[in-house]
């Protein structure tokens, strides 16, 4: 248990076991619970626990503060949930980040051709946090199939926050029949790595009330970005995004525009009916796919020189070209890693001074794209403060960032 925080006796509920954690909220100073529910009693085998099977067994834990009302389920194996809840104890008491304009810059409103969707209500600029939201379903990538699981974790949420996702459309597939299952798989987001532990691989799928509202466009102006130290979802502006303009963000990162509308139609079961594919011409996509795949090939032949004894011989003047082809396709956070292998790659080859140039090229972007509490940000400012380092070293008189 983290400081500041204590642990309830255990109780049964229906059947279940019932684990209450109480959490200090930041700020508000009121307190917020974690709830851990088993669905059934892990099964005895030859009278004895069969822990494997109770490790596997499903669970959902609910998060709520206060007044007692469950804003957030999280579903999946109690063996997944034991991993995670610890960090998620400590994230979750931190408030959301706060953007430039306390209030919303966006509205809910009717899309042209995708229902429901976000649109901007005033200038949001580039890098501007357009909102922070902790989401209202956090399901694992293992959540059980099981009816009765399913029923429970959905009826879990108070009557509000259950409407709310209720709303959402569901994927009407057979095989997702169930209200909860349809739901998150036609409006999550992957939620991205949920602890700082490397060795805790656990994938969950992540459904939020207005999160789950932006609409796909293979050209995005927002980013998606989930904030692991706060357990919340962030979007971003990439670019400028004038007053009335839909806030969109892309739903898949496939490099053609053939393999995108694959990706959603195998994903989301509709075909893309995105602006940017809308306003193309066959020369405008056969240009954007290779400029994709030219940014794709880049960012991994340097990926792949970190490694290797050969330093690539691209000069400065390709790389910019290159991130001028990524801004052009959206491609933001492409951008900023071609920019941070950059430095480390010319920090061999030219030294620390032209290295530091791309270095800052990079942070800006992922700053930009995903905020200042990205794990990216902090791999970039290591890199920064070892380069100031080294020329100070040598007399010269440099910061940073």
């Amino acid at each position: 248990m983290k400081s500041g925080s204590r642990k309830k006796g255990s109780k049964k509920r229906g059947g279940a076991t019932a684990c209450q954690v109480d959490t200090p909220a930041v700020k508000s100073g009121r307190g917020s619970r974690l709830t851990l529910v088993c669905h059934e009693e892990y099964k005895r085998k030859n009278g004895q626990p069969n822990e494997m099977l109770r490790l596997l067994s499903p669970c959902y834990c609910t998060y709520s503060v206060d007044d007692g009302e469950a804003r957030m389920v999280i579903a999946g194996t109690r063996l997944e949930l034991e991993c995670i809840l610890p960090f998620g104890e400590f994230a979750l008491q931190k408030p959301l980040p706060d953007g430039d304009d306390k209030s919303k810059p966006f509205r809910i409103g009717e899309s042209e051709k995708q229902g429901l969707g976000m649109f901007a209500t005033r200038l949001i600029r580039a890098g501007e946090l357009i909102i922070a939201e902790r989401p209202t379903v956090l399901a694992s990538k293992k959540v059980s199939p099981e009816p009765s699981f399913n029923d429970a974790a959905l009826a879990a949420l108070s009557d509000g926050a259950r409407a709310s996702f209720m709303a959402l459309a569901d994927s009407c597939s057979p095989e997702l029949s169930h209200p909860l299952l349809g739901r998150i798989a036609i409006n999550s987001f992957d939620s991205g790595p949920m602890t700082d532990d490397e060795d805790t691989l656990v994938e969950f799928a992540a459904t939020y009330i207005t999160l789950s509202r932006a609409n796909h466009d293979c050209v995005g102006n927002a980013n998606y970005q989930w904030l692991k130290t706060r357990w919340c979802g962030q979007f971003f502006a990439k670019r400028d995004i004038p007053a009335g303009e839909e806030i969109t963000v892309s739903y898949t990162f496939a490099l053609t525009q053939a393999d995108r509308h694959a990706a959603m139609k195998e994903r989301y079961s509709c075909e893309c009916l995105c602006k940017t594919c809308s306003d193309a011409t066959p020369e405008d996509v056969r240009r954007s796919d290779q400029q994709r795949k030219m940014v794709a090939h880049v960012r991994d032949a340097l990926q792949s020189a970190l490694y290797s004894s050969l330093c690539p011989t691209v000069s400065e003047e390709s790389l910019q070209r290159v991130l001028e082809h990524a801004q052009e396709e959206g491609m933001m956070i492409s951008y900023a890693t071609i920019a941070f292998l950059a430095s480390r790659m010319l920090t061999k080859r030219e030294g620390p001074v032209v290295a530091l140039k791309w270095l800052k090229v990079a942070r800006q972007a992922y700053v930009t794209t995903l905020g200042k509490e990205a794990w990216e940000v902090s791999q970039v400012d290591k890199h920064g403060w070892f380069l100031t380092t080294v020329l100070r070293s040598r007399g010269a008189v440099y910061s940073w960032p």
